[in-house]
């Protein structure tokens, strides 16, 4: 599949290397041979590394997983742990191609830790509403629903905490995974999200209150009240006490 494509195949028989838009564009026409020796043209005429990662981008973001494991493993393609827009874990995870994701995560080694490239797939994957990215970074790679995605030399910003991220896409069915599973609701989240936290906290919490007081599920529900850090909510209408939306809103 690394060779030289002939110009019957529109291939580059001049000799000039196949460009990332022509890669790109074999994708999208699901010409899956032809994308693929292409890329492999390109990383075979490539001394850059910072070029071979783009070409394991493209690979990740069309959910290539052949290739990507080629790149990784024949032609040592390194991937970076500080998040950036086109990284390829991160772009994967854009797109939802869990396995993917997955094979990028188990190449990482070294003594850097991916903990912020972690962060930031998940929070990205909760936005975007891929449950299965999302069970595979919490359940397989210790990402946690608690942190904020920041990438290095950035300030935490609520849009980039995971179950914020998730409930301000619509995406409940990951916000209910994400507080099973460590993350806990805050006042930014109740103020800017009212009606999807409702609907959570009556699922999981108010219902449960109808039960008999020598039940078990009491206790559950007060266990689970601790998903309510540094929030008040009332059980009636549910509102935050003395709270000024306008104060707490993020910038």
């Amino acid at each position: 599949m690394g060779s030289k494509l002939s110009a019957a195949s529109g291939g580059h028989s001049s000799g000039r290397s196949p460009s990332m838009e022509d890669i790109h564009t074999a994708y999208k026409q699901r010409n899956l041979s032809r994308a693929r020796d292409l890329l492999r043209e390109a990383c075979d005429g490539s001394e850059s590394p910072q070029e071979k990662g783009q070409l394991l981008s493209i690979s990740a973001a069309h959910g290539d997983l052949e290739t990507v494991r080629f790149l990784l493993t024949e032609k040592h393609v390194e991937l970076p742990t500080e998040p950036t827009d086109d990284h390829p874990a991160v772009v994967a995870a854009h797109f939802g191609h869990t396995d993917v994701v997955h094979e990028l995560l188990e190449s990482l080694s070294g003594p850097c830790s991916p903990q912020r490239l972690l962060n930031w797939t998940l929070a990205l994957a909760c936005q975007r509403g891929h449950l299965e990215v999302v069970k595979l970074l919490v359940l397989t790679h210790g990402a946690d629903p608690e942190n904020y995605a920041v990438r290095k030399n950035e300030f935490p910003v609520i849009v980039r905490l995971p179950l914020y991220a998730a409930i301000k896409s619509g995406n409940e069915d990951i916000a209910i995974f994400l507080l099973r599973h460590g993350a806990y609701f805050c006042s930014y989240i109740l103020l800017d999200s009212p009606d999807p936290s409702k609907r959570l906290l009556r699922k999981y919490f108010i219902e449960a209150s109808a039960l008999p007081s020598s039940s078990p599920g009491k206790t559950d529900i007060q266990e689970k009240s601790t998903y309510m850090k540094g929030s008040f909510v009332l059980a009636q209408g549910f509102r935050p006490w003395s709270a000024d939306p306008v104060a707490l809103a993020p910038q």
